[in-house]
Parts: C-alpha cells; sequence; structure tokens
C-alpha cells in the first residue's frame, strides 16, 4: 500500500511536470533571447564608452598669420592673431577661442574684426554629440558693430580616421546685433537663426593638414537674411609644435549687404598636454 501511495504520487507529480514542461521551456527560451539582447546592449554601449579617456588633456594654439602688399603707389596689410584652448575629459570638451584681425589699404582703416566664442561637446556616443555656444563679434568690414550668439545643436561625424575627418552639425542660435544696413542707417537686431556647419579634415600622416569650416546661418524670421562664413586652411608640419600655414577666409552677411574675402599666410604653435 506504500509503494502504490509513493506511486501514485511520482505519478502525479510527473503528469504536472509533463503538462508545464513545454510552457517552462518556453519561458526558458524567452528570457535567454532578453538576456542575451541586454548583454549586447551592455557590452556595445561599454565598448562606446571605453573608447574615452578617464584622463583630462588640454590642446593650446596660437596662431598668426598676415599679408603684404606694396606697389610704388599703392599699400595693403593684413595682419590676424588667434588662439585658442580645448580641454577634453571623459565625454565632455571645452573649447575658447579668440582671434582678432587688423588691415589698411593706402592708409585707409579696412578691417578691425574681433571674434572670441565658448563652446562645448557632449559626446553621446564617439561619432554623435549635442554642442552649446556663446559668442562675440564685430566686423568693420562687415558693418557689423557687435553681434552676440548663443544656441543648442547636435553634430555627427559622417567619418573620422587617421586620414581625416567630415562632421555635419545643425542647430538654433539666438542673436542680437548691432549692425549698419546696407543704406548706412544703423540697427539694433534680433532674430533665431537655424545654423547648419560642414567641418573636414584631411591630413597625410598628420605633415600635410587640409582643413575647412563652412556656415550657413538663415533668419527663421527673414527669408533674405543669412549669414555665410567659410575658412579654409592648409598646413605643413616644421616640428612637433610648429606648422607652416595659409588660410582663405569668406565672409558675408546679407543683412549689410557686405562681404570680404582674406588670404593669409603664417605661423601655427600648438601643444598637446
Amino acid at each position: 500500500m506504500e509503494n502504490k501511495k509513493v506511486t501514485g504520487r511520482t505519478s502525479g507529480h510527473s503528469g504536472f511536470f509533463s503538462v508545464r514542461q513545454p510552457l517552462f521551456l518556453a519561458l526558458m527560451r524567452e528570457r535567454n533571447k532578453w538576456v542575451l539582447l541586454l548583454l549586447v546592449l551592455f557590452c556595445s554601449q561599454a565598448r562606446a564608452l571605453g573608447q574615452f579617456s578617464d584622463s583630462v588633456h588640454y590642446y593650446v594654439k596660437l596662431a598668426s598669420t598676415g599679408s603684404i602688399n606694396r606697389t610704388s603707389d599703392k599699400s595693403a596689410y593684413l595682419l590676424t592673431h588667434s588662439a585658442a584652448f580645448r580641454m577634453s575629459r571623459e565625454a565632455l570638451k571645452l573649447n575658447l577661442t579668440g582671434s582678432y584681425l587688423y588691415g589698411k589699404q593706402n592708409d585707409l582703416l579696412s578691417n578691425n574684426d574681433v571674434h572670441a566664442a565658448v563652446d562645448f561637446n557632449f559626446y553621446h556616443t564617439p561619432r554623435l554629440y549635442s554642442w552649446g555656444l556663446g559668442s562675440f563679434s564685430k566686423s568693420y568690414s562687415l558693418k557689423v558693430v557687435s553681434q552676440y550668439q548663443a544656441g543648442l545643436g547636435m553634430a555627427y561625424s559622417v567619418f573620422e580616421n587617421q586620414f581625416g575627418f567630415l562632421n555635419l552639425s545643425d542647430g538654433f542660435l539666438y542673436e542680437s546685433s548691432d549692425l549698419y544696413r546696407a543704406d548706412s542707417t544703423r540697427q539694433l537686431y534680433h532674430t533665431v537663426r537655424n545654423s547648419f556647419r560642414l567641418m573636414y579634415k584631411l591630413s597625410y600622416k598628420d605633415f600635410v593638414n587640409l582643413e575647412g569650416t563652412h556656415f550657413l546661418q538663415n533668419s527663421l524670421q527673414y527669408g533674405d537674411d543669412y549669414i555665410f562664413r567659410s575658412i579654409n586652411s592648409l598646413s605643413v608640419k616644421l616640428t612637433s609644435w610648429l606648422r607652416l600655414t595659409s588660410s582663405l577666409i569668406f565672409n558675408r552677411v546679407s543683412r549689410t549687404n557686405s562681404e570680404n574675402l582674406l588670404i593669409s599666410y603664417g605661423l601655427v604653435v600648438e601643444h598637446y598636454f
């Protein structure tokens, strides 16, 4: 009788497991799928974040360029001084830049321009990051007495390797300007702009670098109001910290109906630490 009871209990539990086993195995297989998916996501995220360094890196750049043109009865010169500082830590980069441009033609002032900016990049992945910007500019040749811009946006590196990179960026800027219109009337001006940027660099063993940054900033309020800026440079490394460089810069401000084209050459001192 005891054997029958034991047998009966055993057969009862066996029946229970035989009914529940397919469901149990299905749940186990589904759980394994989710665990595998979470492991893949975790590993990919760890791999992306692992490419960022925990240490702090600094970069300093000083440049002095210019051009001189003199004939028997005419003369022109242009001098540009600029400085840049960058701090990088993990997924955050902070940039400070400033430049001063001064020029004369036949003893008459042609350029007296100042630009200063602070911006940050926060990297979500090694190629995708959000940015914030604050800047001040003034330009005698572009008829801008003062210009303040501040905004936010996103940027993405289409490719980036030892041969260079291609980066696309878009965002929105609030602008407050004091400028002279084409008819010489002075205007205090406020607008919101869409700011599109294309930035590239081509490098041959870091010995010869071709770099460019191009901005198109359209006003969201006025269709004929835009700012276009193109900066191109070609540099050759002389030592680990010194480069010979030449640059071509074009600016146009439609609201003042002004533009300038600047060609210069000089030296760049840079240091990483």
